[in-house]
């Protein structure tokens, strides 16, 4: 089944740099399977597709990776195969770096072959990613509250507090991190009791706020 990805997404095309309010579609692409995130490489001048094909918790070898051009064009379907459930990506080191359910897969940014995999103990469902000024990764656990953080003395679980609220989207600016809070009170449907918003997290202090 065909799955449409629509270009209005911020991170992608940068529509907050226009000068119009008033965000339009662009283009559609064809060919992705349950898009989960899309990535735009700045030096690669491209958009990568993460596709999840099935459960979203479920390590069932289905998902991979996919290449756009900036008009939409599909470049490479299959550019990176063999993961579960792939969604949040974050590029450190020349490297990408891809949530995978439990998993962190570290990928080869010239051929997209999988270089390797990071195991992360004691997560559920790892979300999205970002990274600091100075490369460090932070990666969302939406279903344990938590943040986690890798850089190459490893990885560390950064915070995890109930304010949180099922974290999902995650950026890194400045001396903070911005979170995109699901809400509290999530459910199987991914409904929640309460609604989600914005958040901050100080990354010297990891307290987080409103």
């Amino acid at each position: 089944m065909k799955t449409l990805i629509r270009s209005t997404l911020l991170a992608v095309i940068g529509i907050a740099t226009m000068p119009t309010a008033h965000a339009g579609e662009i283009w559609r692409a064809t060919g992705l399977e349950q898009p989960e995130s899309a990535f735009f490489d700045a030096a690669g001048k491209r958009i990568i597709v993460s596709n999840i094909v099935g459960n979203p918790s479920e390590a069932d070898g289905n998902g991979y990776l996919s290449i756009l051009s900036l008009d939409g064009k599909m470049v490479a379907q299959h550019w990176t195969d063999g993961m579960d459930a792939p969604k949040g990506m974050a590029i450190s080191g020349g490297k990408l770096y891809v949530a995978d359910i439990t998993k962190i897969r570290v990928v080869n940014l010239e051929n997209g072959k999988l270089v390797s995999t990071i195991d992360v103990p004691n997560t559920v469902f790892l979300n999205d990613m970002t990274t600091d000024a100075s490369g460090k990764i932070y990666v969302t656990d939406m279903l344990a509250d938590a943040i986690y953080r890798l850089d190459d003395g490893g990885q560390e679980l950064f915070v995890r507090d109930a304010a949180l609220a099922s974290p999902n989207g995650i950026f890194a600016d400045g001396g903070r991190l911005i979170v995109a809070s699901w809400g509290k009170g999530i459910k199987p449907d991914f409904s929640t009791a309460e609604p989600g918003g914005l958040l901050s997290v100080d990354l010297a202090t990891r307290t987080v706020s409103h």
